[in-house]
């Protein structure tokens, strides 16, 4: 008699080794026991943050994570991770093209886009239909502002469906 084992892989898509779909309790006792600081949660718990946070070797000034209440503990369905470079785009593309390689690393889909303000941004994922995240830039021109300057901001976002896996 010849046995057969087929061992089956279920992926789940995750941020600092935490797969999304992990309830808000476990989230929360995991990044803190990775010392963020300057924790914000929301009074229906549907949003936890954290300032200054590293990923990758890059200090972001905000992770904010969301939650889909599930009516028990809510579950993680999102992330961003987002930074501000005032002016200094010339930092914020090499950051960003660093985060590219890490990301090419990490997943077999990458698509490349210029976003409307003429930046490259890039779509992530392990397949065209099975889209993990974008990474972009943004900005906050000085018109929209008090500060009479452009706010150009790097973005790291993860919304990923449930049967999708990863970790930068």
């Amino acid at each position: 008699m010849l046995l057969v084992s087929v061992i089956v892989y279920s992926q789940q898509a995750s941020i600092y080794g935490i797969p999304f779909g992990t309830t808000f309790s476990k989230v929360e006792k995991a990044l803190d026991t990775k010392l963020f600081t300057g924790k914000y949660i929301n009074h229906d718990r549907s949003i936890l943050e954290y300032h200054d946070v590293n990923m990758a070797g890059i200090v972001f000034g905000s992770l904010i994570i969301s939650f889909n209440n599930t009516g028990a503990d809510n579950i993680m369905s999102a992330a961003q991770l987002i930074s501000c470079y005032k002016t200094n785009t010339t930092q914020l593309k090499k950051d960003r093209d660093y985060l590219f390689r890490k990301l090419s690393e990490k997943y077999s889909y990458i698509h490349q886009y210029t976003n409307p303000i003429g930046f490259k941004s890039y779509e992530f994922g392990f397949s065209e239909t099975s889209i993990v995240g974008t990474l972009s830039v943004s900005v906050l021109r000085k018109d929209q502002t008090n500060f009479g300057v452009d706010y150009y901001y790097l973005e790291l976002q993860y919304s990923p469906k449930s049967s999708d896996i990863s970790d930068l």
